[in-house]
């Protein structure tokens, strides 16, 4: 079988020449090096408040700025190939703090169940999969959310019935924080259950009136996960990767940082990007917290590790809680819809002992911490585990619900909050109901926490929530969804104006992977990195809806990445 290449499933690169005249811009950085390039073409919005746009930036043979310009220079710089970019806007290129690189492939191979208003519906696909594909033993995918079911009560095994087969089904709720499994998928259960001993900390397995499990498992943990997977191999791993790593860079995207990712896909990462020689997207790796890992990270020294072109280990992922529309998120008083539930939480010695270990390789730690008790706890654990030791680029992923007293720690611990603005709007129909309406207070609070000085880096989840951060900066814009409901948007006053989005997607992002003094802005010294897109939607925050990527600068390398 021919191997997935991922700059062959793009359009390639960019490398049209022109010269436009116009007068330099007197603030001007030079002279411009050698087999350097002046890029052109759109406005080139920095995203500092009250700025001008630049009509040209000058870039060296290295990849970064040598001058920017607010008028094209006329001649051009000696020795400069001008390159003319596509597209109405270019901004600092955009980089997505939170994704599941793999995860976003595979979900292209499995069934899609999103939007299912029904477990007869979903039953309904599982069957009409399994008369195309006889040959599929396990029946695995996602999307389910007992939100759209009528009655809102998750689902058994026994709506997994009568789907034309006896082998393994396994789905995954839309957050990724529950498994729904059929008959066979509760007899594995059963059996590991058997030889653990019982739920690992952390885990729920929902039970039905016999006791026995009923179908779902809420924040399984890994060793569970890998009893209810299908088999993979490195192939696998491969194509799944080289198609999150086009969906990536076709959104828009320069950089992800890919969270929780194996030591198995760490390496299968590496063997693309080495022979390649560059991927469309520079990716920081943050490894999960498993055996694995540590016996990875023994094996190299201390601090981030370049492992291959545009792949560096930059971090280790742990989880605190689980996730609010599962109701396994950690909260600090009961769910205002399940009296007496409080969540789930990690215990806290276990996350203080990998925050050590992280430290001790030079590594910060990236803490998954979604309800109010889940946030207080990773910030007890990051503050117990640096000691008197130096402050790592430490960062609370999600961080949806936060007591307000808590917000003052995140700002004194400089912790970086690492939230995605499309969880609002995707949460905002149940966020209410499982919290009440006083503890919204500090819920996906943006605003907040700029004001509050914390630093802020924006993701998406992917594929939990789409990729496109043009999606993420309309939600964190307006608050509202793709129907522009509720008008005026959830939870105002904690919009943001969209050159602060644009630069928790750019500055931001850099910032959490310590990177900002070489990425992130339209000036000199720094590595151009540039998304362009047809239209200005910083004007008006509807238009990102529609606004379609038309070009990516990568390290300096411009990406044709248009459908």
């Amino acid at each position: 079988m021919r191997r997935p290449t991922v700059l062959g499933a793009l359009a390639g690169s960019l490398v049209a020449g022109c010269a436009t005249a116009g007068a330099p811009n007197p603030n001007a950085h030079g002279p411009t090096a050698p087999g350097a390039r002046l890029y052109v073409g759109p406005a080139f919005v920095t995203a500092d408040d009250g700025a001008a746009p630049l009509r040209a930036i000058a870039v060296g043979a290295d990849g970064r700025i040598e001058a920017v310009y607010d008028a094209i220079p006329s001649p051009p710089p000696a020795d400069a190939l001008v390159v003319r970019l596509p597209g109405a806007v270019a901004v600092p290129g955009l980089v997505d703090a939170h994704v599941h690189l793999a995860w976003i492939g595979r979900a292209q191979e499995t069934l899609d169940v999103h939007g299912a208003a029904s477990p007869a519906e979903v039953r309904g696909k599982v069957a009409a999969l399994r008369r195309q594909r006889p040959d599929l033993a396990v029946v695995t995918g996602g999307g389910w959310d007992q939100e759209l079911f009528p009655d809102r009560a998750f689902p058994t095994a026994a709506d997994l019935e009568d789907t034309g087969g006896g082998g393994l089904v396994a789905l995954q709720r839309v957050d990724g924080h529950a498994i729904w499994v059929n008959a066979a998928g509760v007899a594995l259960i059963e059996r590991y259950l058997a030889d653990q001993g019982g739920e690992r900390p952390g885990e729920r397995v929902l039970r039905g009136a016999d006791g026995r499990p009923s179908g779902v498992v809420v924040d399984p943990s890994d060793a569970l996960r890998k009893v209810l997977a299908a088999p993979e191999t490195a192939a696998d791993r491969e194509r799944w990767l080289t198609h999150g790593l086009v969906a990536a860079a076709r959104a828009g995207l320069v950089g992800v940082h890919f969270m929780a990712a194996t030591v198995a896909e760490l390496e299968s990462l590496a063997a693309i990007a080495r022979r390649e020689g560059a991927l469309p997207v520079r990716v920081a790796v943050y490894l999960g917290d498993d055996a694995a890992t540590w016996a990875w990270l023994d094996a190299h020294p201390p601090g981030p590790v370049d492992v291959a072109p545009d792949v560096r280990v930059v971090g280790v992922k742990v989880f605190a809680d689980g996730a609010l529309g599962s109701r396994g998120a950690a909260l600090l008083a009961p769910y205002s819809d399940a009296p007496g539930e409080r969540g789930l939480m990690a215990p806290e010695e276990t996350l203080l002992t990998a925050a050590r270990r992280a430290h001790a390789h030079g590594l910060p730690i990236a803490i998954h911490a979604i309800g109010d008790r889940g946030n207080r706890v990773a910030l007890d654990v990051i503050a117990a585990a640096r000691g008197d030791g130096p402050a790592l680029r430490d960062r609370i992923e999600h961080a949806q619900v936060v007591a307000p007293e808590d917000w003052s720690r995140f700002a004194a611990l400089g912790v970086v909050a690492s939230m995605q603005p499309t969880h609002a709007t995707a949460d905002m129909g149940f966020a209410e109901a499982r919290l009440g309406r006083e503890r919204l207070v500090g819920a996906y609070a943006w605003r907040t926490v700029l004001d509050r000085g914390i630093p802020l880096a924006f993701g998406s989840d992917a594929p939990v929530e789409s990729v496109s951060p043009a999606l993420g900066i309309h939600a964190a814009v307006t608050r509202e969804d793709g129907a522009g409901q509720p008008a005026g948007g959830w939870l105002p006053d904690e919009r943001l104006t969209a050159l602060e989005a644009i630069r928790a997607y750019s500055r931001g992002a850099a910032y959490a992977v310590s990177e900002e003094a070489d990425r992130g802005r339209f000036a000199p010294g720094y590595v151009f990195d540039a998304t362009c897109f047809d239209v200005d939607a910083t004007r008006d925050p509807r238009a990102w809806l529609e606004a379609a990527v038309t070009a990516t600068v990568q390290g300096g390398r411009p990406l044709d990445v248009s459908r």
